[in-house]
């Protein structure tokens, strides 16, 4: 079955979010006024947790720029082309001045048939077809506009969403389940170890910190071994023992083995952001992580490995540095030479306090860490399955290949 052609400019229409005023910035301070950016966006849905606020005197003088429950938005500078649809409980949030509202008439096209066109491949290509610069990528409103949409008919395009919708829910739920046993966690952690009489040196439970590298793009010389590089921004999507997004790199065979990154490494991102946005922020390295990748994976330059002298030591001291990053007290601060902010993790180290406990407390910890971060694996890996379903049959769908208007849904 083929499928209408048209051009985004025909049924919809683009709405630019806002770059926040002079002297404004986003914040962990909670207030009324959430404020999405493109960082929040990680495989096409918005993190809400991660979501900042901005002040009310913000707030005020960019209140045009406002999103709603269910709205499309796509980010268009820098990291191009980020789907999301906005949850209930951002109804009301501003937008960042990278992003950009999609906004369309739903008698003709509707915001979730839309969303997943162009997640598909062929949204992507209109995508990359339209976006501009080399050094910083940009998808101008008037692209957007010259983006060709495949549009069935109504009836069509409610039945590709109920049976897209279907994927995506599940995924939803096996990540609320995630979140709640990750919660667990946190509470079995404060419960027995923190904010309790610090007496011992965080140090005391540390062997080493591995530095990270950068890597060449392509093989040059005898930059030959690949690797893939963890960045800052590949932490959000390791939660839970994920893949994240760790690009492709290459590294010199000698400066290989002693960056390797192993089970129950703890990932330290020290520098990029602030103490309010980025830095500071930690993942957990596991068998789960390292098996999906074909090669080996290791740091960047912005972040640093933690290893334990002793495995039942790692738990601890990820979930330490975990909530001490949330609760936003234990890092010592430096400005760069660029005035971004970096982590001076080697003080940090030296200097935190934390709650001595016997071998058997952390032992009881580990195995409870363990069997919760197994069965929150198993989550994940569920999801990796029905998103690989999900991306093959959406192409499919879109294309008329499969014939739904003889499907009962």
């Amino acid at each position: 079955m083929e499928y209408d052609i048209v051009k985004y400019a025909d049924i919809g229409k683009v709405k630019s979010g806002k770059r926040l005023p002079k002297g404004e910035v986003v914040s962990e301070l909670i207030s009324n006024n959430k404020y999405i950016r493109v960082r929040d966006i990680s495989g096409n849905v918005i993190n809400s947790k991660n979501v900042r606020y901005i002040t009310d005197e913000a707030s005020e003088k960019i209140k045009n720029y406002r999103v709603k429950t269910s709205d499309i938005i796509i980010s268009v500078v820098g990291t191009v082309g980020s789907i999301a649809e906005i949850p209930h409980e951002l109804n009301g949030a501003y937008l960042t001045e990278n992003c950009d509202n999609l906004l369309v008439d739903e008698r003709i096209c509707l915001k979730k048939y839309l969303k997943h066109y162009l997640i598909s491949k062929y949204g992507q290509e209109q995508i990359i077809a339209n976006t501009v610069g080399s050094t910083q990528p940009k998808l101008p409103i008037y692209g957007i506009e010259n983006f060709d949409i495949v549009l069935p008919d109504i009836n069509i395009q409610n039945k590709i969403v109920r049976i897209l919708d279907a994927f995506d829910n599940k995924i939803l739920i096996n990540n609320q389940i995630n979140d709640n046993l990750f919660e667990l966690l946190k509470i079995e952690f404060k419960r027995k170890f923190y904010n309790k009489n610090s007496d011992a040196k965080l140090l005391d439970f540390i062997s080493n910190t591995i530095g990270g590298d950068w890597g060449k793009e392509l093989p040059v010389d005898n930059y030959n071994t690949k690797v893939y590089c963890v960045r800052g921004a590949d932490i959000p999507n390791m939660e839970y023992g994920n893949k994240g997004n760790a690009p492709t790199r290459y590294i010199l065979e000698k400066n290989y083995n002693n960056k390797k990154l192993k089970p129950n490494n703890i990932i330290v991102e020290i520098s990029g952001g602030s103490p309010t946005q980025s830095t500071g922020r930690t993942a957990y390295i596991t068998e789960n992580i390292l098996s999906m990748y074909d090669a080996p994976l290791l740091c960047t330059n912005f972040c640093r490995a933690i290893q334990t002298k002793k495995e039942i030591y790692a738990p601890y001291i990820y979930m330490y540095l975990t909530l001490m990053y949330e609760d936003n007290i234990f890092f010592n601060w430096e400005n760069g030479t660029t005035g971004i902010k970096n982590l001076a993790l080697n003080d940090l180290l030296e200097n935190i306090k934390i709650t001595r406990t016997d071998e058997k407390e952390l032992d009881n910890y580990y195995i409870l860490f363990n069997n919760i971060m197994n069965k929150i694996s198993n989550n994940s890996n569920e999801n990796f399955k029905l998103e690989l379903l999900r991306d093959t049959l959406l192409p499919k769908l879109m294309n008329g290949e499969i014939e739904l208007d003889k499907i009962e849904i």
